[in-house]
């Protein structure tokens, strides 16, 4: 006993070098690919009712939960607006960023094959695809969602034309995979 308690006196005064590493975080959804001028890390939520995708005019909101809910420029629910709540609107632009988290949600008829065509058509622009979800929300349709690593707004783009040239795919769109 005595001698192992040497042994470790010993082995304490012995230095160790220590390393740190530097973890580049990536901005995943889409705080990864829209900038809010004069805001820190906001949460950004792409609006339902009109699904704004990368290229089109966009106007955004901050809402009463501190979020920015991002719309297309001519979106119906913004003309619904009362003007008094047009105060709380703040400045976005696309970010053209290599190497962002995009969650891509596609709607479509429930048929066989027909997953694994879009995943093909995704695997085919060379794109890393870190996760996959698909559940089904009626009947005949079902939801699936991608979260692919995107080299940019061009990248992102032919992505979703291509899923949209899919037979039987009803609507293309960026979201989270969780909802």
């Amino acid at each position: 006993r005595t001698k192992i308690k040497q042994i470790i006196r010993e082995i304490e005064k012995i230095p160790v070098k220590s390393y740190s590493q530097k973890i580049v975080c990536k901005k995943e959804g889409a705080s990864s690919i829209i900038d809010v001028i004069g805001v820190k890390d906001p949460e950004v939520n792409l609006a339902k009712c009109c699904g704004p995708l990368p290229g089109d005019e966009i106007v955004a909101f901050a809402t009463s939960t501190g979020k920015v809910a991002v719309h297309k420029k001519g979106c119906f629910n913004i003309k619904k607006l009362k003007e008094g709540k047009r105060k709380d609107e703040v400045e976005v632009t696309w970010i053209d960023a290599a190497d962002a988290i995009v969650e891509i949600k596609v709607e479509m008829k429930n048929r066989v094959g027909i997953f694994s065509e879009i995943l093909n058509s995704i695997v085919a622009t060379k794109t890393q695809i870190k996760s996959t979800s698909a559940k089904s929300i009626s009947n005949t349709m079902m939801r699936c969602g991608f979260s692919i690593e995107a080299k940019g707004l061009t990248h992102i783009r032919d992505i979703i034309r291509r899923i949209k040239k899919i037979k039987d795919v009803n609507k293309v769109f960026i979201g989270s995979l969780e909802k």
